[in-house]
């Protein structure tokens, strides 16, 4: 092979093969950078949207307050006349030029009527009370169609705005797209192309909306195509003038060509560190010199390349491991921290979760004395401005710190959720990180709410939301476990079924609030009485069942009898009564496995004691047949 033809191909080597790599790195991420920062905008736009709602629904409180306390409304919601509501509901809408709406219901949540446009949105609510303080239903007004909402909220955001409710398309921003899929988040229409996402506001009236933002699909695409012609052209530039330095070194070199050709072997095996011997003045060493230059600048280049590729996929595990956590609050607090540190260059960080259990912060990196004092000074000062980051220094030490607050409630107050701080010795952060440490600290709180939320979730569904005892399905599920590990282990569960003697008459006469409070009461006397191990669940109705692990039959009735004297004791009386309620409980007690071979047997025999002590008059104890059961 020839000169020329050798130094082609060191060419090829040494240039092409890289920066077709830094291109196809760089054209990716383009695309991932502007449809997350696309992502990122329309993320915000709900957030508008759901201020709006908010702001039209408190725009509407005035006209509420108007509505609930016109005469004709509230002597017929007195009288409970139900078309004469209705009636009176039509004409105050059509007199009233603001209100677009108005929905009644009775005490009990059963809609009477429902009047005016039915595109109206974001209802504000009141309690109708009667004499006495007595409710007697629910008025609900609005003063917005989903028109008014959409275009607001269209020019707020900066977005197109489209609301749907139950699969109906209400009102919408985007051109000639009313006919899509209504749940649709890309969108064609005979002027563009749009991408969205949607969000749900909940209305206490009727069923919940659906608020979709929309941007230009092309105007995404073309920035990416702005991006990657511009990396196109640097690319293109830069491999122009790495071929004219060649040709220039190839007309230069003479007869000291092996030695620069076995450099640049070794720089084409991805030896960077390779130098030539640039000995001298003369032209060979100064080219030697350009030649170790350029080796070196490439070397960063690619080191650079393969930081920013550690980044990414970085982020794409710590990504994964958000995913993974399961919404665990501790977990994501460690994450948070740990995701600030590694991309600010920080020496430390901790993050403060204000609702974890143990009050412990997740901290990360060194434990110098110096440092550590510099996260607590920033923390405070971020305490004191939760709206933005705040820095600090201390002694030298730089420190970064901000609030995490969730997500605005209804009163568009945000609940605190903690603080996010990293810190390091020496240089301050730049504007930069400063940035890409408020973006962390946003997502850290958004997870953080989240993972509020999916508990609170959790909870609420394994318990009664009355009493606070667990419900059915947990009851079923803990008496399932407990005969399980009673057979594999040994040893017995017991099994009370409570249920109130005479309640019936206690919600006729003095109304179902008081009922509510005697369950409760039952409920904190039963918590007081058994272990924290024991399941107390509420299993229809005034019926109480309470799982006991580790208990014979002889145990499980004498916590029966102190159970029915305890509530033999209660004193509870209502409002204007002369006298207390007289509350007394029939508790039937069975065990596994002395009463029954499994689980249905077991319920049946507890029932069936429980039976038997109702018959016999009532507040009274009864224990179930025993039988001989193998285990």
């Amino acid at each position: 092979m020839s000169f020329r033809g050798r130094m082609l191909l060191f060419f090829v080597i040494v240039v092409v093969i890289p920066m077709v790599a830094v291109g196809i790195v760089l054209w990716s991420l383009i695309a991932e950078s502007e449809i997350g920062r696309a992502d990122a905008e329309l993320a915000g736009a709900l957030n508008v949207a759901t201020a709006v709602y908010e702001g039209a629904r408190a725009n509407a409180l005035d006209d509420l307050r108007e509505v609930s306390s016109a005469d004709r409304i509230e002597r017929a919601a007195v009288e409970g006349d139900r078309d004469q509501l209705a009636r009176a509901a039509t004409r105050l809408a059509r007199r009233n030029d603001a209100v677009e709406s108005i929905a009644l219901y009775d005490r009990d949540g059963e809609e009477i009527a429902v009047v005016g446009t039915p595109q109206a949105l974001a209802f504000a609510t009141a309690i109708q009370r009667g004499p006495g303080g007595r409710r007697i239903g629910r008025i609900g007004v609005s003063t917005t169609r989903a028109r008014e909402y959409v275009e607001e909220m269209s020019e707020r955001a900066g977005v197109e705005a489209r609301v749907v409710r139950e699969g109906e398309h209400l009102a919408g921003t985007l051109p000639g797209a009313a006919g899509a899929n209504p749940l649709a988040t890309a969108i064609e229409s005979p002027e563009a192309e749009f991408r969205g996402r949607y969000g749900r506001v909940q209305d206490a009236v009727g069923a919940p909306a659906q608020v979709g933002v929309f941007q230009d699909a092309d105007r995404i695409a073309a920035s990416i195509a702005d991006g990657r012609r511009l990396v196109l052209a640097i690319l293109l530039a830069f491999l122009v003038l790495a071929l004219a330095l060649s040709l220039l070194v190839v007309r230069s070199l003479g007869g000291q060509v092996g030695r620069l050709l076995g450099a640049a072997r070794r720089l084409g095996s991805g030896d960077f560190d390779a130098r030539v011997p640039a000995d001298g003045r003369d032209e060979f060493a100064a080219l030697a010199r350009e030649f170790n230059l350029m080796s070196e600048r490439l070397r960063q280049n690619v080191d650079e390349l393969e930081r920013r590729r550690r980044e990414r996929e970085q982020a794409i595990r710590r990504v994964g491991e958000a995913f993974a956590s399961g919404l665990d609050r501790g977990g994501i607090a460690r994450l948070a921290a740990r995701s600030a540190v590694e991309a600010c260059s920080a020496e430390a960080g901790r993050t403060i979760a204000a609702d974890r259990a143990d009050g412990k912060p997740a901290s990360v990196g060194s434990d110098d004395r110096r440092i550590t004092k510099a996260l607590g000074a920033a923390e405070s000062a971020a305490r004191e401005s939760p709206d933005q980051p705040t820095a600090v220094n201390r002694d030298g030490v730089h420190a970064l710190a901000t609030a995490l607050r969730g997500a605005p409630e209804p009163d568009r107050h945000r609940r605190g959720l903690g603080s996010l701080a990293i810190a390091r010795d020496g240089a301050p952060f730049d504007e930069a990180e400063r940035d890409l440490f408020a973006y962390l600290a946003a997502q850290a709180s958004v997870s953080l709410d989240n993972a509020g939320l999916h508990e609170a979730t959790r909870e609420e569904a394994v318990t009664d939301s009355l009493t606070g005892l667990y419900n059915r399905r947990h009851f079923d599920a803990a008496l399932d476990g407990e005969i399980g590990r009673s057979r594999r282990f040994g040893g017995d569960v017991g099994l009370l079924m409570l249920d109130l003697d005479g309640f019936k008459p206690v919600n006729d006469e003095h109304g179902h609030a008081e009922g509510d409070r005697v369950l409760s009461e039952l409920a904190a006397l039963l918590r007081t009485l058994t272990r924290d191990v024991d399941h107390l669940a509420r299993y229809g109705g005034d019926e109480i069942a309470v799982i006991l692990p580790e208990t014979d039959v002889e145990g499980a009735q004498l916590l029966a009898e102190r159970v029915r004297a305890g509530v033999e004791r209660l004193s509870l009386r209502p409002p204007g009564a002369a006298e207390p309620l007289s509350i007394t409980a029939s508790i039937g007690v069975a065990a596994f496995p002395e009463s029954a071979e499994d689980r249905r047997a077991l319920l049946r025999a507890a029932d069936g004691a429980l039976y038997q002590a109702k018959r016999r008059g009532g507040n009274r104890v009864m224990r179930a047949d025993s039988t001989a059961v193998p285990r």
